[in-house]
């Protein structure tokens, strides 16, 4: 019973669900220069998303996300960091969370049509 009430308080936390992707992804710093250490994309979402890297990045700042949804078209997205997960060890990387900002329901529809491609792109 304990263990069904932490579950659902973690999914009344999440408004859109998770999930892996193929799609090749950047972050960069509002001016433009690239998060050269990203090390790999955890998962993505309608409002966020999840990497890991090993640049230094503190909680607060914005980002630009670019997804590329195919050969020619890309998605690019402002985000706020919202949370760090410093990595235990020295050298590893950090777990770094993102709030999309500024989503309209274009962009959210897109965003969804990636979750239901993720198959053809070899995520799993």
């Amino acid at each position: 019973m304990a263990a069904e009430a932490k579950r659902g308080k973690k999914d009344e936390r999440r408004r859109y669900r998770r999930f892996k992707t193929g799609n090749r992804i950047s972050v960069a710093l509002m001016d433009g220069s690239a998060i050269a250490s990203l090390v790999a994309i955890h998962d993505l979402s309608e409002d966020g998303m999840q990497f890991s890297c090993q640049d230094f990045i503190k909680r607060g700042i914005m980002l630009e996300v670019t997804i590329e949804e195919g050969t020619l078209k890309t998605l690019n997205l402002k985000a706020r960091v919202v949370w760090v997960q410093k990595a235990p060890v020295l050298h590893a990387p950090s777990v770094v969370g993102l709030a999309f900002m500024d989503i309209d329901e274009t962009v959210r529809e897109r965003l969804k049509l990636l979750e239901k491609k993720r198959w053809w792109f070899g995520a799993r």
